[in-house]
């Protein structure tokens, strides 16, 4: 089931509210409200986007890889703020929180109060004070955050927090030329021998193919340009 599938079923289960899983290392600890793993402090770092995301329906995927907010072990803060869809401003909603640990595939919900809607809402009821993940790095967590209405409809949105270690996209450069295969890819903290973070070649398996190559004329994209054989650029001859 994919995470913002499992969200949904997560948000309409009334067996986990307000109900924090047992995660190794002490991780739902850490993330649980009420505990010591709070700190009174407010000098902590921001751990969510610096731009509100825009809240969207359940059965629109939003890839939380593309919200990627990466910051150093210590204390965070965990506020997001959540852009409002138009047509829910003014209606009341209850706001929840759904955080899921990718390393230790394990997840937990967190429910809100219900407020009425603006522009755009603030999740600083889930987390009021910095939550000290200095003894995490590298701890990886999808948070999901959205509102759900009295007739079950959820809109939300999810990014990803990094803690310390950064996660890096890498393309196999099988042919060895410098230039990636935008179709294998793997995502690590280290980059693996025969990967390389440039995606933008046709053919991986001709390490004479690949952007910047010379087009000649042999039948194939040489240059990865998306044309075949194409004539030399004609030069401008001035005459005096």
């Amino acid at each position: 089931m994919s995470k913002y599938r499992e969200f949904i079923v997560a948000v309409l289960s009334l067996s986990l509210l307000s109900v924090v899983l047992t995660i190794t290392n002490g991780i739902a600890v850490a993330f649980g409200s009420n505990n010591s793993s709070f700190s009174s402090t407010s000098a902590c770092s921001p751990a969510y986007p610096s731009k509100p995301l825009l809240a969207v329906p359940l059965d629109v995927h939003v890839d939380p890889v593309q919200n990627t907010v990466t910051v150093p072990p210590g204390k965070i803060s965990i506020q997001p703020t959540l852009s409002v869809a138009p047509e829910d401003q003014g209606k009341q909603a209850q706001l929840v929180m759904y955080i899921y640990l990718p390393s230790y595939n394990k997840s937990f919900l967190l429910n809100g109060p219900t407020t009425d809607l603006g522009n755009a809402v603030r999740f600083d009821s889930f987390f009021p004070q910095c939550v000290d993940l200095s003894d995490f790095d590298g701890l990886v967590a999808d948070i999901y955050y959205g509102y759900i209405f009295s007739n079950k409809e959820i809109k939300y949105s999810v990014y990803r927090l990094i803690v310390g270690k950064i996660l890096i996209t890498y393309y196999q450069d099988a042919d060895g030329d410098g230039y990636g295969n935008p179709d294998v890819s793997i995502t690590t903290t280290t980059q693996p021998c025969g990967y390389v973070m440039n995606n933008t070649d046709c053919d991986d398996t001709n390490a004479n193919v690949h952007p910047g190559a010379t087009e000649i004329t042999d039948g194939i994209d040489n240059d990865c340009d998306g044309q075949v054989d194409e004539s030399p650029s004609t030069l401008l001859k001035w005459k005096y």
